[in-house]
């Protein structure tokens, strides 16, 4: 479904399909403030994003020790990590020696 984002009332958006002129989302009737608040709300509520960020937090549920592991990793490296000298591509490949687990980096930085 081809969709763009429209001027409404009171300097607000919404978010039209192009094809039949339909308002598909009008935040429950009071517009977006800005176009960038309304492609974001398309995109989590009908490109798939909800299901991306549930499936998110479903792994970190699932996975609690790892979770505290980036989390004190993070605290304990937060200067090295502030200085550039490491990155979570390294914390990365220390999960994956330690747990034999791949995560995806986009998981690391929604944790």
């Amino acid at each position: 479904m081809d969709i763009e984002v429209k001027p409404y009332k009171n300097n607000r958006y919404v978010i039209v399909n192009k094809e039949t002129g339909e308002i598909i989302d009008d935040c429950q009737g009071y517009g977006y403030k800005t176009k960038q608040k309304a492609y974001v709300s398309y995109n989590y509520k009908y490109n798939g994003g909800r299901d991306r960020h549930n499936e998110i937090r479903y792994f970190w549920r699932k996975h609690k020790k790892i979770k505290k592991f980036v989390i004190d990793w993070l605290r304990t490296f937060f200067k090295e990590i502030g200085h550039g000298e490491l990155t979570l591509k390294d914390l990365q490949s220390v999960i994956k020696e330690e747990f034999a687990v791949e995560i995806p980096l986009s998981y690391l930085k929604k944790i």
